[in-house]
């Protein structure tokens, strides 16, 4: 399926303390991390936290051909401990390039590597390592509810831009 991004766009984001569960995955196991969103959810709830706003996945380290480092949370309404169950975090504030896309998550691989020329041609340098391989806040916020049609889904991509 061939497809073009919608125009994306900068948008400055405060810090947003967070909490997940980190996993190490192939690029085949990439499902297997959305798992931990019930028991990321369950444990804000026990712990009398507020969530801010919908899960999200946060690529950490990124190598595509053997093993990615990836956090599946939830934005928090303030800083929590992390425990046996999960890792706390905070998403840096600052510049974020982002874009929206809505259909099957198979397609967020084109989405992202449109994102990344698109900022290479404008001359946007992302918060990472020189090799894009270790990043300070590159996140997929998943907008839409699971159980709707995978064909519809709206997912947000929010990379952060160098300072």
């Amino acid at each position: 399926m061939t497809f073009t991004i919608d125009t994306p766009e900068i948008v400055d984001a405060p810090e947003m303390p967070w909490v997940g569960v980190r996993h190490r995955v192939t690029m085949q196991q990439m499902d297997q991390p959305a798992q931990s969103f019930a028991t990321v959810a369950a444990w804000i709830a026990e712990h009398g936290a507020t969530s801010e706003g919908p899960p999200f996945y946060k690529y950490e380290v990124i190598d595509m051909e053997a093993e990615l480092t990836v956090v599946a949370g939830f934005a928090v309404d303030e800083p929590q401990q992390s425990d046996d169950t999960v890792v706390v975090g905070t998403l840096p504030a600052g510049r974020y390039l982002t874009v929206t896309h809505v259909g099957h998550p198979q397609d967020l691989v084109e989405v992202t590597r449109q994102l990344l020329e698109y900022a290479a041609t404008k001359g946007l340098t992302f918060d990472c390592t020189p090799d894009q391989r270790e990043w300070a806040a590159r996140l997929e916020f998943y907008v839409s509810d699971e159980s709707a049609d995978m064909t519809t889904w709206e997912t947000e991509l929010a990379f952060k831009l160098a300072d």
